[in-house]
């Protein structure tokens, strides 16, 4: 400590500094006399003369109580620093989450005693391990390592994951992670993973996701047949001239296709979630695609003008109706955002490798920091959906189609001056365009004259009669049957087609599927399954039937399937 030549006598603290002493054992020494001191004004406070204090400071009895200072001065650093670890090691092992530091090699260096609570294995037993996602099944375990590998590619990143582990009782549990690279952190040196079960979440999902399948299996039934006879109405008004039908049914079947719209979107969601979500693939020519779909959202508004610039056209092979359904759902949000704007455009490009498909409006835009949201599950855009109608499901299940087809998806904005939504998709050039449903129906047709015989077998009595009406209006001769009795009707009605539905109240359609095709009179004639079942294409294939028919359909829909299977071109 420097002093001042003229400040001669120091205070107690003044005086301690200078000795290298605490405080209190200057207080001590001057009471009993060791350390002679001056006390100065009316409270007596002591002061030192510095000459007196120099003769002391080489004194074994000071050399002795400096060393116990200094060791009093380290003991708060140290202190703090062990009741900061404590915590921290209180914190990890009391934690409900398991936790493991990880090698890049996938060594468990250390477990946290949750994950015997967690997974049955204590943090010996894991430590013991090849790698923390040995106890994965072989496909999650496949998965969870790529995230594993790009995460140590990339220092400070989080990886997320859920996938199964095997518990120590032999069954497996879900559980979801965090795994963050703090290799280049000098306290840590490794990966921190941490573990938690949610296995009964994942059971709540699962019988939510159920709950959804079964509601929107039964809503399609009543739609399928509230659509079929608002089409039939129209057909025969048509006829009639009452041109004021006419343009009234429209609009009801306009409503009813949102309502399926929304109906399809809540019965996908569940299907992306159990990684079920069907793909038909085919080859197919992407610009005919892309017009008809202009051509049907065109009629759907007046106030929109859509524009087509196309550049050549390509060959796609994926599923026809599912990247259909990416390009009507990116068109429909384009007309709907954009409410005081009447442009769209919708553009292709492309390449030897991927063609891309850009959808433009000039509507309300997306804000910079939702651009990255936009196609997760739920989500709106700004007040949308205090405004818009919608259940925030179509991109982020456009999003899933895109991405199983190996493509990419993305969106453009600059706030409110509208968005750029875009796709790509990889071509296969060995591909050939695939004829459509109408140029086979019109090659195929039959050469004879005579009415073409459809049975119908269904437990609905709607769905009946509103096929009947469809198929009689279009010069088929039809037989229904409700009662389960379709094997005997169909040896006496031999008719040159079955529709068969596959749920039916007191019998099963399958087994009656199977029963005709291994009867040597019924074995030959095509059978189609009819079904709002999200396995339908499986139970097809199991049983034998020769086609599917998804509710719910329309009145184009099964016309095209029928002249196809009976080779009568239809109008």
């Amino acid at each position: 400590m420097n002093i001042s030549p003229k400040k001669r006598l120091l205070t107690i603290k003044q005086a301690a500094e200078f000795l290298g002493v605490n405080a209190g054992t200057i207080r001590r020494w001057s009471i009993n006399k060791t350390l002679i001191g001056i006390k100065v004004g009316t409270r007596g406070d002591w002061r030192f003369k510095e000459q007196e204090l120099t003769k002391l400071i080489n004194l074994p009895k000071i050399k002795k109580e400096q060393g116990k200072f200094s060791k009093l001065k380290k003991l708060p650093a140290d202190n703090l620093e062990a009741i900061s670890d404590e915590r921290f090691r209180a914190l990890i092992e009391k934690s409900s989450d398991a936790i493991a530091l990880v090698t890049p090699k996938g060594k468990v260096t250390y477990a946290s005693p949750a994950t015997k609570g967690l997974m049955g294995y204590t943090p010996e037993e894991l430590k013991k391990l090849t790698n923390p996602f040995e106890l994965a099944p072989p496909d999650d375990r496949k998965s969870v390592t790529k995230l594993f590998e790009k995460l140590l590619k990339e220092p400070g990143s989080t990886e997320h994951a859920v996938y199964r582990v095997l518990h120590k009782n032999g069954k497996h549990i879900w559980i979801e992670s965090a795994m963050t690279n703090l290799l280049n952190d000098p306290n840590v040196k490794a990966v921190v993973i941490n573990y938690r079960d949610i296995t009964e979440r994942k059971l709540l999902e699962t019988q939510k996701n159920d709950f959804i399948s079964i509601a929107t299996h039964e809503l399609k039934t009543p739609v399928t047949s509230i659509r079929a006879y608002v089409q039939v109405l129209q057909s025969r008004f048509q006829k009639e001239g009452n041109t004021k039908a006419v343009e009234m049914l429209p609009k009801m079947d306009a409503q009813l296709k949102r309502l399926t719209g929304l109906i399809g979107d809540l019965l996908d969601v569940t299907r992306v979630d159990g990684g079920k979500l069907q793909f038909h693939e085919g080859i197919f020519d992407f610009n005919a695609l892309v017009t008809e779909i202009v051509e049907e959202m065109q009629l759907t508004t007046t106030k929109h003008s859509i524009t087509k610039k196309l550049a050549e056209t390509k060959v796609i092979d994926g599923d026809r109706d599912r990247i259909g359904q990416v390009i009507t759902n990116l068109l429909s949000n384009a007309i709907k955002y954009s409410p005081h704007n009447e442009k769209v455009i919708v553009s292709t490009s492309g390449d030897k490798k991927e063609i891309t498909l850009h959808v433009q409006d000039f509507g309300i835009g997306i804000a910079k920091e939702q651009l990255n949201k936009v196609f997760e599950r739920f989500f709106r855009v700004g007040d949308a959906e205090d405004t818009y109608a919608g259940l925030g499901l179509g991109l982020f299940i456009s999003s899933e189609i895109i991405k199983r087809h190996g493509g990419r998806i993305w969106v453009e904005s600059t706030g409110k001056k509208g968005s750029i939504f875009c796709f790509t998709l990889p071509i296969k050039r060995s591909a050939t365009i695939k004829k459509d449903t109408n140029t086979l129906v019109e090659e195929e047709k039959s050469r004879s004259d005579k009415k073409k015989k459809v049975l119908v077998a269904d437990d609905d009595e709607a769905i009946l009669e509103v096929i009947t009406l469809i198929l009689e209006d279009a010069g088929y001769d039809v037989k229904t049957t409700v009662n389960g009795h379709t094997e005997k009707l169909a040896q006496e009605y031999l008719p040159d087609l079955i529709l068969l539905d596959i749920w039916m109240a007191g019998t099963d359609g399958r087994n009656i599927c199977k029963s005709l095709k291994a009867e040597k009179l019924t074995k030959h004639i095509p059978v189609i399954m009819i079904s709002a079942h999200k396995n339908t294409e499986q139970i097809v294939r199991e049983v034998g039937a020769d086609g599917f028919l998804a509710k719910p359909f329309d009145m184009k829909d099964l016309l095209s399937k029928v002249a196809a299977y009976t080779s009568k071109k239809y109008v």
